[in-house]
């Protein structure tokens, strides 16, 4: 047996000598297409949603306290590189092929990280390994471990758990089949299935705590989990409950309640009519209704400057005082800028910290901007009941408000946030339809349309939508085309929008996080997309993109014409420099590092790219 085992291992280590240390050669000829950068970042989303549970990072190696990872089966470091120099203080490099490990050491790819004392290379067979105890706050092991016959499997597993530091969590990426394990007779190893993994999990004595699905890979390839997590569910009645669910989308009413969440009221709401209630100083911010042309009336705030309310202060703050000051201060002023913020699902327009944070901080830029935010209709104080073309009359409705109290449309511009971003696209394009055209589009962590996302959107983060059917795409299909009453196309009508404006002074910014983990931020490169190819009057069909998870920042076609700048370590900016006729640089798409869905409008690449669109940066 143990004879066997020998053979075993070292025909596997005969088949990885003779592969060269490169991406692709790790990949085993996938490494020039999307499967690297698509492997990353489900890595990074899938890290990221375990950030509570992994001990924090520090600065000092006191007590034990460096957030210390090992890449197992590192091969030339390609994960290191891409995912867990980003996390960890020091990682260790475990890759048992020689070549393999002197590329680690000495080649260009963690040339890096070599510089910064981040990482040691342990040239040595996993079966082979025992780590230091106590040591490492994060173990992955990623396409290696069917290298591992399953008793060796199960006390690598054991040796582990004594190298974690408390708090510390143990990482499986791993292909699975279906049915019964496949032995690879060429490269000498196993691909398990799911039942054979979470049984040596058990034997090692290891709790699974979080299990995630890969996505975009190419159909060729076996099925990928990130495995971290356990859940036993009582299958048949929750099959039984998720049919009667989809049931009950199909009820137009129903699926509106769903998709707006406008009843959606926190418990600890104030009154909307008296923002100090919500730290706002006394008459800074004027609560009102505007009409709409289809007699709605909806709700909105107008947050003054910071420095115009201090000037005014005395006034605004007087007993009695009608808002009627607001009004003058906005008209009286040929160089204000107004803001129309579009919010996304759910509450109200001061349902969150986060959105109230935002009108704070816009109001702040440099010269004088104002804020003007509204809740659609159906929404909080808003009359009505939420639809797709209500939603865009209300926004178009807050502008023409805007243009009607003396405020030039070169002087406005648009935000919307997730489900904002698509009412604020919108909004845009029917005010280009009418020949009126704004100073700046900004749709931040938005989708291509909602047929795009629905197929991997969970309500609220937590309930999936159509997910649980995306073994049956026929099935999925059939639900969308029959009974999704809202569609949202954006990318159309950014595409369209971006046709209407080409070469005049109108600013297009994408914004996304890439840690966004309710939309993914595919979607806002998609959008990208569409705005190059509408600037460009390029008649591209979007809909083969839509079905990519990962789709590339600009289309093939105009891949030259795309600039790339980092941000330092917070993200990236691209720049479309523009075709014939066209403005450099109107259009630009910003991935940033850090923010999540809710939280990415606070970013200063937010504020900053809102006020060079502005002109007041």
């Amino acid at each position: 047996m143990e004879k066997k085992k020998e053979e075993f291992y070292e025909k596997a280590r005969n088949y990885w000598n003779a592969v060269p240390p490169t991406v692709n050669g790790m990949l085993g000829g996938f490494g020039s297409g999307k499967v690297p950068r698509v492997d990353i970042q489900a890595s990074i989303a899938f890290l990221s949603k375990l950030k509570q549970r992994l001990p924090p990072r520090s600065n000092s190696a006191e007590n034990n306290s460096l957030f210390v990872s090992a890449d197992c089966g590192a091969g030339i470091g390609r994960v290191t590189k891409g995912l867990l120099a980003k996390y960890s203080d020091h990682v260790d490099l475990i890759e048992p092929i020689e070549n393999f490990a002197e590329e680690a050491r000495s080649g260009a790819l963690l040339q890096e990280e070599r510089d910064a004392g981040k990482v040691t290379v342990i040239q040595k067979g996993l079966e082979e390994w025992t780590p230091e105890e106590g040591k490492y706050s994060l173990i992955w092991a990623q396409w290696c471990l069917g290298h591992l016959e399953d008793d060796d499997l199960v006390a690598f597993f054991k040796r582990c758990q004594k190298g974690l530091r408390e708090g510390g969590l143990i990482c499986v990426k791993e292909n699975i089949t279906m049915g019964q394990n496949v032995k690879d007779e060429e490269d000498s190893s196993w691909t398990r299935t799911r039942d054979s993994l979470m049984t040596i999990f058990r034997e090692a004595g290891l709790k699974v705590v979080k299990e995630d699905l890969q996505h975009g890979f190419p159909q060729e390839l076996f099925p990928v989990r990130i495995v971290l997590k356990r859940g036993y569910s009582l299958l048949f009645f929750g099959g039984l409950l998720y049919a009667g669910f989809l049931l009950c989308l199909t009820s137009p009413p129903l699926q509106r309640n769903l998709l707006y969440l406008h009843r959606a009221k926190p418990f600890w709401a104030a009154d909307l009519t008296k923002p100090e209630l919500y730290g706002f100083a006394k008459g800074r911010v004027r609560p009102f209704h505007i009409q709409t042309p289809d007699n709605e009336r909806i709700f909105a705030w107008h947050v003054l400057p910071f420095n115009l309310y201090s000037k005014h202060r005395e006034e605004l703050e007087a007993p009695g005082y009608d808002y009627a000051k607001h009004t003058v201060l906005l008209r009286s002023d040929p160089e204000a800028r107004v803001v129309i913020y579009m919010h996304g699902t759910a509450g109200t327009i001061a349902a969150t910290d986060n959105r109230l944070n935002t009108y704070r901080t816009w109001s702040l830029l440099p010269g004088n901007v104002h804020v003007l935010t509204i809740d659609y209709r159906g929404f909080g104080l808003s009359t009505g009941e939420p639809t797709e073309d209500g939603l865009i009359t209300d926004g178009v409705t807050a502008v023409q408000w805007a243009m009607d109290n003396g405020v030039t449309p070169d002087r406005i511009a648009v935000v919307g946030q997730s489900l904002g971003s698509a009412v604020s696209i919108a909004v845009a394009n029917e005010l280009a339809s009418q020949g009126t055209y704004i100073r700046a589009l900004l749709p931040i962590c938005g989708f291509a349309s909602l047929t795009q996302i629905i197929t991997t959107y969970r309500l609220v983060g937590v309930v999936p939508i159509l997910s649980p059917l995306r073994v049956y795409p026929l099935i999925q299909k059939f639900i969308i085309n029959n009974f999704l009453y809202e569609k949202w196309d954006s990318a159309t009508r950014l595409r369209s929008f971006a046709d209407k404006t080409r070469g005049k002074d109108v600013s297009i910014t994408i914004m996304h996080s890439v840690y966004d983990m309710d939309i993914p931020y595919a979607s806002s490169r998609l959008l990208f997309q569409s705005a190059i190819t509408g600037s460009l009057h390029v008649g591209q069909d979007m809909t083969s993109a839509m079905d990519d998870m990962d789709p590339t920042v600009a289309p093939d076609f105009a891949k030259d014409l795309v600039d790339k700048r980092t941000i330092g370590s917070g993200g990236s900016v691209y720049t479309f420099k523009g075709g014939e006729g066209e403005k450099e640089g109107r259009i630009q798409y910003v991935e940033l590092d850090w923010g999540g869905h809710n939280r990415m409008q606070k970013a200063d690449s937010v504020l900053m790219a809102l006020g060079k669109a502005l002109g007041v940066l």
